[in-house]
């Protein structure tokens, strides 16, 4: 089977090459490397990347264009090419390159999630109102300024405990976070300073989050495989999303759904979210951008 799939794509690969060359399509794109039959550009881009793209950039220019396997890629490497991707066309650049297994796979996911949201659609500007109203107006900062000043002196004492001790000072600033980002969002701490907690697993969890996401994908590369997950990619990214994170505040948001909740104090962003009518399926994705 595996054979018949590989003679299959060479001969596809094939097919379209001859189709290619006999019959060009006119395409105004900026100067670049000349790519190679089937795999593009890929060749010259090894370790280092960034350097590899500057070499190119002197002799092709600020703005060009390389092939990677079948997709067409822009590359700035000026200010002056930076300003106008990012300032000038930001509204049609803005835009993430949502990979083709997500895409096929989880085809809402760009209504539920900011960061794979592949364009500035009317799902992604409610999604941004949400966010400006109720987590980053001057509001809804200075409704929480009591609870950030409450975290950051925690801090401080506990820092003060340890007088005389070696201690690793990002872990104990990123409990700090997260708990102001637990309490923001759940009313509740995820994590002790010592690394207990329920949300004990994050770091590591967003670690292997950013290093798979930044991880190249053949069927990125070539779209026709598509269909498969050869290299296991986006089951292990579902994985952390659903499992690894997703568990951390299942029983929170099941505990404010249920009959029995009673409010305690000021609504959170998630008691919010839920008064709006969102479901766990769209308040998960969410949860994972806030993190």
């Amino acid at each position: 089977m595996s054979l018949l799939l590989i003679i299959g794509l060479l001969v596809f690969f094939l097919f379209r090459m001859i189709l290619n060359h006999l019959f060009p399509k006119e395409r105004h794109l900026p100067p670049g490397p000349k790519p190679w039959p089937v795999i593009g550009n890929l060749f010259q881009l090894r370790k280092n990347t960034h350097v590899h793209l500057a070499k190119m950039a002197r002799i092709h220019g600020p703005l060009m264009s390389l092939r990677l396997g079948h997709r067409t890629v822009i590359v700035g490497s000026s200010s002056v090419a930076a300003c106008e991707i990012l300032k000038t066309h930001d509204h049609a650049l803005s835009g993430r390159d949502v990979s083709i297994l997500l895409r096929n796979k989880k085809p809402t996911i760009h209504n539920m999630n900011l960061v794979f949201t592949s364009e500035c659609d009317d799902g992604w500007r409610v999604l941004r109102n949400i966010y400006g109203s109720e987590l980053f107006s001057s509001k809804a900062l200075e409704s929480r300024a009591k609870m950030r000043e409450t975290k950051v002196m925690e801090m401080v004492e506990y820092l003060a405990s340890k007088e005389g001790e070696d201690i690793v000072i990002k872990d104990v600033a990123f409990a700090t976070a997260i708990n102001i980002i637990g309490n923001t969002t759940l009313s509740t701490d995820l994590v002790d300073f010592e690394g207990n907690g329920i949300g004990a697993s994050i770091m590591e969890s967003v670690r292997k989050l950013t290093k798979l996401a930044a991880k190249p994908q053949l069927v990125d590369m070539f779209p026709i495989l598509g269909q498969w997950d050869l290299q296991g990619w986006y089951k292990e990214i579902m994985h952390i999303v659903e499992q690894d994170l997703g568990s951390i505040w299942k029983d929170s948001l099941e505990k404010k759904q249920s009959a029995e909740y009673i409010f305690s104090g000021p609504k959170d962003f998630t008691d919010i979210l839920i008064d709006k009518g969102f479901t766990n399926q769209q308040i998960n994705p969410l949860m994972q951008d806030i993190k």
